[in-house]
């Protein structure tokens, strides 16, 4: 998001507001940047959902966006609310606000079980599938030690280390983020876990409801664990394991980030031996994780008090009608300066508005139209031109 967006008005919002959100953001191609630019466009979510088909030119399939039938929004709040389970918006007072000041967070997403818990301060902790024993036994005591200092852990809810958080602090708090949707129970054998987590705890999905995870999903939800939190902790994770994804993201996002060391030949503790030769903090006993919570407890102490959301969120809002593209512009004229200017080296969106002494809403729609001819790739706000 650039920084010449108005602040977002924090409100609950309406059930017409919620199938809003649910009907562009669940339309073909279009994820959280694309959302956000699309609102920057034409002013207000319903105003984008009712004027793109007649502004934008379509000319590549796979990049092709189509917005969602009405219906389907309608049908899908629906579900939601049977299964009794809730959507938020991101302007919600109960949003979690760690999660809003990321860079890509999701205009929505829906929870299960106790709401209540999105108040709490949190760590995340994550690793290996294929956990060791010695890894296994470590989790566990991260997860209770975590639990007596009164946060609460968020995890992924897969096999291995995720399952055994969840598991070792349920009665204290415990968040799993899940990569399908939010009555998707996955992996199959965390039926009763999953179970016990919407009772007493909470679950929380991006995705559609009723959708099943893909590879994909899982990167994509390692982003909201990080974001929900004020520290990741990487118990045991190989040079492949998405638990690096997380901490990357945990890194992008000015987290606390801490790895838990292995053995030099165990391929299980190659990616936590990297994060701390990379300069993670480096936990070994549960001794540490004490002091480096106690540490992040006084740091994030007033995080609630000073954070004014009007200063903190920089979004647009429905309120906002003073946005449409001016008659005569010539998008596809920008389009040209801004493909001249780019190269495989990544630039600032502001960087582009500031060159160009043009409004941010026009370049967001020329940006919408390069990545729909698929001439430019566009990352955590910096734009690259793309090289085939």
């Amino acid at each position: 998001m650039n920084n010449t967006l108005q602040n977002p008005i924090i409100h609950s919002p309406s059930k017409e507001e919620i199938i809003d959100h649910l009907q562009l953001y669940r339309s073909q191609n279009v994820g959280p940047a694309t959302f956000f630019r699309l609102v920057e466009v034409f002013g207000s979510v319903r105003s984008a959902i009712e004027n793109f088909n007649g502004f934008f030119i379509n000319k590549n399939p796979k990049r092709s966006i189509k917005i969602l039938p009405r219906d389907e929004a309608e049908k899908e709040l629906e579900e939601v609310e049977k299964f009794n389970a809730r959507i938020l918006l991101y302007h919600d007072p109960k949003y979690p606000q760690l999660l809003r000041e990321i860079h890509d967070f999701p205009p929505l997403i829906t929870i299960k079980g106790n709401i209540e818990i999105l108040e709490n301060k949190k760590i995340a902790v994550v690793g290996a599938r294929n956990a060791s024993m010695n890894a296994l036994s470590f989790a566990r005591r991260i997860a209770v030690e975590i639990s007596q200092s009164s946060l609460t852990t968020v995890s992924g809810m897969a096999k291995g280390i995720d399952t055994t958080i969840h598991e070792a602090s349920i009665l204290g708090g415990t968040i799993a983020v899940l990569g399908g949707g939010i009555d998707n129970v996955y992996p199959a054998e965390n039926k009763r876990l999953y179970d016990q987590i919407s009772k007493s705890s909470l679950l929380i999905s991006e995705k559609k409801f009723n959708s099943t995870p893909k590879p994909e999903n899982f990167v994509q939800r390692n982003r909201i664990i990080s974001g929900l939190s004020l520290a990741v902790i990487v118990v045991e994770a190989s040079l492949n394991s998405g638990s690096l994804t997380t901490a990357r993201f945990a890194l992008q996002q000015n987290r606390d980030l801490y790895a838990v060391p292995g053995s030099p030949f165990d391929c299980r503790c190659f990616g936590c031996n990297r994060l701390i030769k990379d300069g993670a903090n480096m936990i070994t006993d549960v001794e540490d994780l004490y002091r480096e919570i106690s540490d992040l407890k006084c740091k994030y102490l007033n995080l609630s008090k000073k954070s004014d959301l009007t200063k903190t969120v920089q979004l647009k809002t429905d309120k906002t009608s003073n946005h449409q593209i001016p008659s005569g512009t010539d998008i596809d004229k920008l389009c040209n300066e801004i493909v001249k200017k780019l190269d495989n080296m990544p630039i600032e969106i502001n960087e582009i508005i500031s060159e160009l002494n043009v409004s941010s809403n026009i370049v967001n729609a020329a940006l919408i139209q390069l990545e729909l001819l698929d001439k430019v790739e566009i990352n955590q706000g910096r734009v690259s031109a793309r090289i085939d």
